[in-house]
């Protein structure tokens, strides 16, 4: 499965998705680019899973946690959105 991490998360993060074919957004070239995929996007054509989850901040301390759970929804998520 390909994924997208946030150019607002540590770069490091990448190493909890094992297995993954993980990029970044600044390694897209898509640094600086507005937030709103789902503005931007056409979701009903591309088939896309958007995860949205929340930390007490950025660090790799404080997200690192969140991977278990990020990983369960990824395995259960149909195509769309999913916040937790």
């Amino acid at each position: 499965m390909r994924l997208l991490l946030d150019g607002c998360l540590p770069k490091r993060l990448k190493r909890a998705f094992l297995g993954f074919d993980i990029s970044t957004v600044p390694e897209m070239g898509w640094a600086g680019a507005k937030a709103g995929i789902e503005h931007q996007q056409n979701l009903s054509v591309v088939p896309v899973r958007i995860v949205s989850s929340r930390a007490i901040s950025n660090r790799l301390e404080d997200t690192e946690p969140l991977i278990p759970k990020i990983l369960e929804v990824l395995d259960s998520l149909a195509f769309g959105v999913h916040v937790f």
